[in-house]
């Protein structure tokens, strides 16, 4: 049984047994806490930016990084993508031989 000196002790020292606040729950990973919403927010727009399904990417690497997450669903976390930009935008290998002399 958990008791709730048990449930805060662990909470403050080990980051276990802590109350639920959704998506407002603080992740511990690397050394770093942050809540579940600004993970997911950050990886989005950094690790997965312009990228398609960016929000989604984002929403499964927190939940493998962070177990705590899990208490946070994908459309709470409000997160919010920029705009894809398409690899095939532009393609780098034609007139490569000229590319000073543009």
């Amino acid at each position: 049984d958990w008791s709730e000196a048990k449930k805060q002790w662990c909470c403050q020292h080990e980051h276990k047994g802590c109350p639920s606040q959704g998506c407002n729950t603080v992740c511990h990973y690397r050394n770093q806490a942050a809540t579940c919403h600004d993970r997911i927010q950050y990886l989005a727009t950094h690790e997965f930016a312009h990228k398609a399904e960016a929000c989604h990417s984002a929403y499964h690497k927190v939940q493998d990084e962070c177990s705590v997450c899990s208490v946070c669903s994908h459309e709470e976390s409000h997160c919010t993508a920029l705009p894809v930009i398409s690899d095939d935008e532009y393609d780098c290998d034609a007139d490569y031989d000229n590319w000073k002399h543009a």
